[in-house]
C-alpha cells in the first residue's frame, strides 16, 4: 500500500478462510445504453474477500490523511491493484474519527 509517498507494507492471515467465489452472468450495453445478457461471454467468476490485518493506529490516520492510497493485493496465484476514491477516503476518514484506540488505564502498583 501506498499513502501519499510513503509505502506501507501490511501483514496477516489473509482471507483463506473467508473468500466467496461464485460464477455471475456476463452483462454489456446495448446501443441504448440498456443492460443486456451477452452470451457471448457467458459467466464470469467473482470473488468476495474479507481479510484482517493488526495496524498501528498512527498507520491509520497517515491513510485517512494522504491524498491518494494505492493498495496492492498479493495472492497465490494474482494479485490486484486498486486505488482509493474520494467515497472510500470519506468513508475511511469517518472510521478512524469514530474509532480512536482504546486507552487502557494506568494500573496502580
Amino acid at each position: 500500500m501506498e499513502a501519499g509517498h510513503q509505502r506501507i507494507g501490511l501483514k496477516g492471515d489473509g482471507s483463506v478462510n473467508h473468500r466467496n467465489v461464485k460464477q455471475v452472468p456476463n452483462f454489456q450495453r446495448d446501443e441504448h445504453g440498456n443492460l443486456v445478457f451477452s452470451p457471448d461471454l457467458s459467466t464470469k467468476p467473482q470473488c468476495q474477500e474479507k481479510a484482517w490485518y493488526d495496524v498501528d493506529y498512527e498507520v491509520l490516520k497517515k491513510i485517512a490523511s494522504a491524498k491518494e492510497v494505492r493498495v496492492k493485493v498479493i495472492g497465490k496465484e494474482f494479485y490486484r491493484e486498486s486505488s482509493f476514491t474520494q467515497p472510500n477516503f470519506d468513508n475511511f476518514k469517518k472510521f478512524v474519527e469514530l474509532y480512536p484506540p482504546k486507552i487502557s488505564p494506568i494500573k496502580p502498583k
